[in-house]
């Protein structure tokens, strides 16, 4: 060896050891092959040391990823003029009314009074059948309600 190459390493076997060589030393030395670190390890390394935090990790995303595609639903779909002021019908639910004729819910709640639960996803034909009414004078309320909010605006 000459005296420009101190050092010459190797990598033994399976890379358990790696051999120094100096240019003094006439035997080698084997020094024990540092761990590698969170960065350097690869993904199935990852996966088997901490099991726990990619399931939590994969969770995340998965749940991310659900809620933004949510989010773009409703987007599209209330930024489509058709889906709004829609002529009222039995199969709507109050919460679908207020989102498309723009009122709040508690003013919707109000003139619906007592007969809607609140939080409850009844159509509005089950609120006039629960209540004894015709689905006709149920609608004339709501658009009562929204004529009234409209002319406040």
């Amino acid at each position: 060896m000459s005296e420009g190459d101190l050092f010459v390493a190797a990598w033994q076997g399976l890379g358990e050891t790696v051999v120094f060589r100096h240019a003094s030393c006439l035997r080698p030395r084997t020094v024990p092959r540092p761990k590698a670190g969170l960065l350097l390890s690869t993904p199935r390394d990852i996966m088997r040391r901490h099991p726990r935090l990619v399931a939590g990790i994969l969770m995340t995303f998965a749940i991310t990823i659900f809620f933004a595609a949510r989010m773009t639903l409703f987007a599209i779909y209330w930024s489509d003029p058709a889906h709004r002021d829609q002529v009222l019908r039995g199969w709507m639910t109050p919460g679908y009314v207020a989102r498309s004729w723009d009122i709040p819910r508690g003013e919707l709640q109000q003139a619906l009074g007592v007969l809607g639960h609140p939080g409850a996803r009844q159509t509005l034909q089950q609120i006039a059948d629960e209540n004894g009414l015709p689905l006709a004078e149920l609608i004339a309320r709501i658009e009562g309600a929204i004529a009234a909010h409209r002319a406040a605006q």
